[in-house]
């Protein structure tokens, strides 16, 4: 049935269409799923869907909040205001603007971070800043908005990393495919968590990558023979919005653990 937290008003049509229906989907049957998109694509409607389903399942709430890494203060302040449209009875709160944060775990910081919510917005900058502060963060989702940022192992990846591995579902958005980069495929797909994924970016390359060079004259490119491997290892948890990719996967393991007859079309699917 519908969700009983998406507000459908705000839906052109007061509907979700059946690539945002099959995008969910995907979502709620795997967990831990990396999106990619276009660059002017807009992911708050399958983020406010997954937020909804979770909500729905009571899976999601003020004594489990999700979170929402972003871009900076104006794409938190956008994002968390869409979502409050699209999930007007969960409170959503920016924590971008909250003045409280700071470096280490002042009484006022830790304070912010625990502030009731069921879905907390931030800027991947001030979660760096007040990263200790989260220590024991995770909750019932985390979603990566921008997540091409993280795709280089910089600074923010390590953060980031924990946060992940300490949630119950991940969902990365990102302008990134995952047979795009070698380097970008490992640091995107590390943050899954995914058990036969390589645990190091040496293991990795030695497994799915020819090499020739060093340092900063090393040129990559995918081991043909390990393609296959490397598909079965993260494809099923890949979404491809525009080209719709997860079709096959939602209708070779999908369809009969859900029992629908056409469930990338069906409403029925969602919580």
């Amino acid at each position: 049935m519908p969700s009983g937290f998406l507000n459908y008003e705000q839906l052109p049509g007061g509907q979700l269409t059946s690539e945002q229906i099959n995008e969910l989907l995907h979502m709620r049957h795997f967990g831990w799923t990396w999106t990619t998109h276009g660059p002017w694509s807009d992911n708050t409607v399958a983020m406010a869907g997954r937020i909804a389903q979770l909500a729905d399942a009571g899976r999601l709430g003020v004594e489990r909040p999700g979170m929402v890494l972003t871009g900076g203060p104006e794409e938190s302040e956008a994002l968390t205001a869409r979502l409050q449209d699209f999930l007007p009875d969960l409170l959503i709160r920016n924590l971008t603007i909250d003045d409280r944060l700071s470096p280490g775990r002042s009484t006022a910081s830790r304070a912010a971070v625990t502030e009731e919510a069921a879905v907390r917005v931030i800027s991947y900058r001030m979660f760096r800043v007040a990263q200790q502060s989260f220590s024991k963060a995770g909750g019932a989702v985390v979603f990566f908005e921008q997540a091409d940022r993280l795709g280089d192992g910089g600074q923010d990846h390590g953060f980031a990393k924990q946060l992940a591995h300490a949630a119950a579902s991940v969902q990365l958005f990102t302008t990134t495919g995952f047979r795009d980069n070698p380097v970008t495929t490992f640091y995107l797909g590390a943050l899954l968590g995914l058990p036969d994924f390589p645990r190091t970016l040496q293991e990795f390359k030695a497994t799915f990558v020819r090499s020739t060079g060093y340092g900063m004259n090393e040129v990559m490119a995918w081991r043909e023979s390990a393609m296959t491997d490397l598909a079965e290892t993260l494809e099923l948890h890949h979404h491809n919005r525009e080209k719709g990719r997860s079709a096959q996967a939602i209708q070779r393991n999908m369809r009969p653990a859900i029992g629908l007859k056409n469930c990338a079309q069906s409403e029925a699917a969602l919580p």
